[in-house]
């Protein structure tokens, strides 16, 4: 199965843990990753994000809360 497709299939139940703001598809040196969104990275060992998703390395990105202006 492809990245997306990974990604696709599980974004709804990543989206629905505490502390996840956002998902996305990342690629660096070593390749495609799944990037997930967090507000709080203390938080997010709480939300129970998993460290691979069908394989594919999972990133997490302390990014704050959004708001909008």
């Amino acid at each position: 199965m492809d990245i997306e497709t990974v990604l696709s299939k599980n974004k709804k139940e990543l989206l629905k843990k505490d502390n996840v703001i956002g998902v996305a598809l990342g690629q660096d040196d070593k390749g495609q990753f799944i990037s997930i969104m967090v507000s709080d990275k203390i938080k997010e060992k709480g939300a129970e994000i998993p460290k691979s998703i069908s394989g594919y390395r999972v990133k997490i990105v302390e990014t704050g809360t959004f708001r909008v202006k």
